[in-house]
């Protein structure tokens, strides 16, 4: 396994929860100069109790982490039906996937999603996609799109100043925004699906 750096774990962690760095200095009893250290990388590791409480916060043994020793790593898993990973974790936090250290890097959390807009791609209901936070994508990409705080899988393609939203389902229509649509219903791309994977 490939190391993952101090600051990779701290900045994940942050963000999943939404913890600003007063309450990471809190969560790990040290202080708000030593989290900003750690977020910048100028610390690259941990020790004593530190990395015990570290460890025991984060569910797995996070100087085995820093070593590239083999351990689970995880990330968490949301559903549908809340838009934003910010508000999923809040309300729609449905527990963790393990991940490889490559992916762990590569991405931010999974969906488990709950229709088949997506089923001639292979995602279907149940399936759990991995989404990585961008606000752009190529029209190849499968996003994640939320249009009045409801979030979608879809393909985005910009025309004659139309975005249109497509689903890989023939039975699914196309949604179609105006520039004044878009903007009244808040309409924007959270994040890029970078593999999915059916769960029995």
């Amino acid at each position: 396994m490939e190391p993952v750096s101090l600051n990779d774990i701290m900045r994940e962690y942050k963000t999943r929860y939404q913890y600003t760095n007063k309450d990471l200095s809190e969560i790990f009893q040290v202080s708000t100069n030593t989290v900003n250290r750690w977020l910048r990388g100028e610390i690259q590791s941990v020790q004593g109790d530190t990395a015990e409480r570290i460890s025991e916060i984060l569910g797995y043994d996070v100087l085995a982490v820093l070593r590239g020793q083999i351990v689970d790593l995880k990330k968490p898993v949301v559903s549908m039906k809340r838009a934003g990973y910010e508000l999923f974790i809040v309300q729609d936090h449905l527990g963790d996937a393990i991940v490889s250290s490559e992916e762990y890097k590569a991405g931010d959390y999974f969906i488990k999603v709950d229709n088949n807009d997506m089923c001639d791609v292979g995602i279907v209901n149940g399936s759990l996609v991995y989404v990585k936070k961008v606000n752009r994508v190529s029209p190849e990409d499968i996003a994640v799109v939320v249009a009045d705080d409801i979030a979608y899988l879809r393909y985005v393609k910009k025309e004659e100043g139309f975005t249109i939203l497509s689903a890989a389902n023939s039975e699914v229509d196309d949604m179609i925004y105006s520039r004044t649509q878009a903007r009244r219903e808040h309409l924007a791309v959270i994040g890029k699906v970078l593999f999915s994977k059916n769960v029995y």
